[in-house]
């Protein structure tokens, strides 16, 4: 049972470092989308450029939300 219960921590490990990295690829993604929007917006003055660059926006916000969630209540973290 200790055996496993040390296998299982391991694995609870590992699988939250690649969910972390996994996570932090979609935001840094997430956030080169917002910054080309914003840029393009800023270049034309379009309308959808403009509307394109606040949903992605708030989507990095919520992102940023929840990072900051997770750093104040680590049992809302993977396999806690």
């Amino acid at each position: 049972l200790v055996h496993s219960n040390v296998r299982r921590a391991k694995y609870n490990i590992k699988f939250n470092h690649t969910i972390q990295k996994v996570m932090e690829k979609a935001f840094v993604e997430k956030v080169i989308q917002m910054r080309n929007a914003q840029k393009a917006f800023f270049e034309s003055k379009s309308p959808s450029f403009l509307s394109e660059a606040k949903r992605l926006e708030r989507e990095v916000d919520k992102m940023i939300e929840r990072i900051v969630d997770e750093e104040n209540n680590p049992s809302l973290d993977f396999g806690g």
